[in-house]
Formats: structure tokens, sequence, C-alpha cells
């Protein structure tokens, strides 16, 4: 007698890199509200540098600051990334996946996310990512399988959770629909 049917299985190395990896695609994905009012913030603080301010010394520190956060969007993100690094010490951790027929079982953490409990699915060009809330993910590397096998586990994982996979994207990429996704979802996580 065999047990429950295992769909696809993955393993995935928490390092450093895949910490930080882990942390921007979090941040990108919840977040993206913010990384947009930061950049916003910053081109605003460089035209006000630019156009009305006289004093050379206040114009120099305007557009440092305005420089900033213009280039660190996701600063917020490198930071907690960081503070999760130094508390581990260099340790690398292993997390196995299971995909069975109703949840994803995370072996390890005798944990499992059902399907139907995963609020976004994002994909970049090194992992996917399954997110059931802010703190919560799955993170799967792409070059564990062939560019078919991994045709096959996006169209499996649409099928169960019924959501569309998000490419992850900066901000100069965006278009309209962006935005208003963006919105939308700043408003659905400041409710608690």
């Amino acid at each position: 007698m065999s047990g429950p049917k295992v769909y696809y299985r993955a393993e995935t190395v928490f390092d450093n890199d895949g910490i930080r990896q882990m942390f921007q695609a979090e941040y990108y994905s919840y977040e993206s509200l913010r990384i947009l009012l930061r950049a916003g913030l910053g081109a605003i603080i460089l035209l006000c540098a630019l156009f009305l301010v006289e004093s050379n010394a206040i114009k120099g520190v305007l557009l440092m600051i305005g420089c900033w956060f213009l280039v660190s969007t996701d600063f917020p993100s490198r930071m907690r990334a960081e503070q999760l690094i130094q508390s581990r010490k260099g340790l690398k951790s292993r997390v196995n996946y299971r995909f069975m027929e109703k949840a994803v079982m995370i072996d390890g953490a005798d944990r499992e996310i059902a399907y139907e409990n995963i609020d976004r699915m994002l994909v970049d060009k090194n992992c996917f990512y399954l997110f059931e809330n802010p703190e919560s993910a799955v993170m799967v590397s792409r070059k564990i399988w062939t560019k078919d096998e991994q045709q096959s586990f996006v169209n499996f994982l649409s099928e169960k959770t019924g959501k569309e996979w998000k490419k992850s994207r900066s901000i100069i990429g965006m278009n309209l629909r962006d935005l208003i996704d963006m919105i939308r979802d700043g408003k659905k996580w400041r409710v608690k």
C-alpha cells in the first residue's frame, strides 16, 4: 500500500544568499507601494534641491538624501535579511518540500500550507515563491528542473491555488495594472 501521491519534490538551502533572496521577494511582493513611495519621495527631494533651494550646502545635502531614497528602495528588506543572517552566524539550513494533492508539506518544520491558503505566487529569474502571508513562504530554485518541468510545476500550482503567477519587476517596468495591485495589496495588509 503506497502513501499519498507526491507530485513534486524540492529542496531549498537557506544560506546567506537564499535569505537575502527570500526577504527581497517578500518585500517586492508585499511592500511594493512603499517602494514606490520611497522612490517618489526621493524624486521630490531631488526636484526641490535642484529648483527651490538656493544654498549650495543645503542643496548638496538634499541631493544626497534624494539619491539615497531612489537607489535604496529595498533598504528595509536588506536590513531585515542582514539581521537574520547575523543571528544565524553563517548557519545553513535545508528545507524539503513535497507538493501533495491539497497542500505543500514542509519537512523538518512538520508543517503544511494548504493550496487554498496561498495568497500569491511570484517568480523571478532564480526562484518560485509561494506566499501564505508576508511571514510565511515557500522558496523553490528554478535550477532543479528543466524548462518543461518548470512549466508543469507552474501549471500544477496555478490549477491547485486558482492564482496567477506574477513576475518580479522593478519600478521601471511597472504598468497601471501593477500600480492598482500595489494599492489594493497595501490596503489589504494594513488592515488586521
